[in-house]
């Protein structure tokens, strides 16, 4: 179900369609202002096998409907919430208590989202595959990648667009921590320089596609096969 602006269904129709297809084990309902807290409480009560579930630009989303996954959908390894700005550190903690297996998670322009709730689930979620951190703004730090480093040693896509904070320091242990990385976007990352590039070509020789801008001069040794997007 996508576009409510041209979807009549309602609230109690939603809940209704949840129930009858409570087998489901992929459910989209990207760019649907109608799922609210409510429709996901149903989901968590009657989605026991639901493993990937599409909530982008669903605005009414908040923590509490992330409680409400992480008590009825244990077996979620997928997850998109970008641009659910209610969405705090608090409801990402809920989340990875009860949904540990998660591999991808979108949290493009979440706000309100800071390292603590990046830690929170990459410590609880070492199975994590691909992370969207793009838009968040300076919630976000090297104090994410230390952790997603130490904690996610499978992690291959790793977005973090237009992050200020980020330094060579997250490539460094991105580097050591994450050998499997093939796809990472640093564009508008204004503090990685030739220093991380270089350690991420040493540690990382899986990497296919490399998105960065704002490079200081040529040093950094390059990334053989892989595809630049400056």
């Amino acid at each position: 179900m996508r576009s409510c602006a041209s979807n009549p269904v309602t609230e109690a129709g939603m809940i209704g369609l949840c129930e009858l297809f409570s087998t489901a084990t992929a459910v989209n309902f990207r760019d649907c202002w109608r799922v609210t807290p409510h429709v996901l409480e149903k989901v968590g009560a009657v989605c026991w096998g639901l493993h990937s579930l599409d909530l982008f630009n669903c605005l009414a989303v908040d923590d509490a409907a992330l409680a409400s996954l992480a008590n009825g959908c244990p077996l979620l390894t997928s997850l998109d919430l970008g641009h659910c700005r209610r969405i705090t550190d608090h409801g990402l903690r809920q989340l990875a208590s009860g949904c540990s297996g998660l591999a991808d998670v979108v949290l493009t322009q979440g706000w309100e989202v800071t390292d603590a709730g990046v830690v929170a689930l990459a410590s609880t979620c070492p199975g994590l595959r691909a992370v969207d951190l793009s838009g968040i703004g300076n919630g976000i730090s090297d104090v994410s990648a230390v952790q997603l480093g130490a904690c996610c040693p499978l992690l291959e896509r790793l977005d973090v667009n237009g992050n200020g904070r980020l330094t060579d320091a997250s490539l460094t242990h991105l580097a050591v921590g994450c050998p499997r990385l093939r796809v990472v976007n640093f564009s508008a990352c204004k503090k990685i320089k030739d220093v991380g590039l270089g350690k991420l070509a040493a540690g990382c020789a899986a990497t296919s596609t490399l998105c960065w801008t704002v490079i200081s001069d040529h040093s950094a040794p390059p990334l053989l096969g892989a595809k630049c997007c400056a």
